[in-house]
């Protein structure tokens, strides 16, 4: 799926169900999250996320923080408890719109829409923490290495970035040999002209290469895998990164 796509995709989504779009239980379709709970939840991740990051001797400033693709602003909010200034990017204009309005910060966090393949609104070594979550997954394998090439490039160098991505599935592989054009008229039938939310994985090996080749190094691998009793197939399993420049 191309970028102009995937942007169409996900605003269309952030428009009718922008909740779950991001945290996708099933229990929860229609618009049945409940608005406090669900910004609780991006508090507790993030909180969990810095006391994690302590207990690897992982020390980083708190002035400034990227949340990449933001959605409604769930982690940005939660960022904002402990940095001075947090920035969330999106894709999808309706995503963006609505963090923007349900934001209690005021100046401190501030959204944008981002639909190119890179970062290119975002000046280098700006950020103490890149943080991305259910992000990468959701776009083909050759714009996930893209972007993480760009985390690099925008975070400090005493800083850290930290991203999940599932391990490349079987079926996956099986998609690779399909052309796109054949792959993209199965999905349009199949959605039946819905949104749709597709899944893609990297290699371990193929996101250290990524990571080198962007002048960082991988510093720690976290096991993940969603807790949700709706997932529990391949393409939830993968790790959770931390990569840091190289000095």
């Amino acid at each position: 799926m191309e970028l102009e796509d995937l942007g169409r995709n996900w605003d269309r989504l952030g428009a009718e169900d922008p909740f779950w779009a991001v945290l996708s239980d099933r229990a929860r379709r229609g618009n049945k999250w409940d608005q406090d709970e669900f910004f609780e939840s991006g508090r507790r991740e993030i909180s969990q996320l810095l006391s994690y990051l302590e207990g690897l001797d992982i020390h980083i400033g708190r002035s400034a923080a990227l949340d990449f693709g933001c959605g409604p602003g769930r982690l940005v909010q939660g960022l904002a408890a402990h940095f001075d200034d947090v920035m969330g990017v999106d894709i999808a204009p309706s995503m963006v719109d609505l963090a923007a309005r349900l934001n209690p910060h005021g100046d401190r966090c501030h959204f944008h829409v981002n639909a190119t393949g890179d970062l290119q609104l975002v000046g280098d070594r700006r950020f103490d923490l890149v943080y991305t979550h259910l992000v990468l997954q959701h776009m083909s394998p050759v714009h996930a290495r893209a972007y993480i090439a760009e985390f690099l490039r925008v975070v400090r160098p005493d800083g850290v970035v930290v991203f999940q991505v599932p391990t490349r599935s079987s079926k996956q592989r099986v998609k690779e040999w399909i052309p796109d054009a054949l792959l993209s008229a199965y999905r349009a039938v199949r959605s039946r002209g819905r949104p749709t939310i597709q899944m893609n994985g990297l290699d371990p090996s193929d996101v250290d290469r990524t990571v080198r080749s962007a002048g960082g190094e991988v510093v720690h691998r976290q096991r993940w895998r969603r807790d949700s009793d709706a997932y529990r197939n391949e393409s939830d399993l993968g790790f959770r990164y931390f990569a840091r420049k190289r000095q």
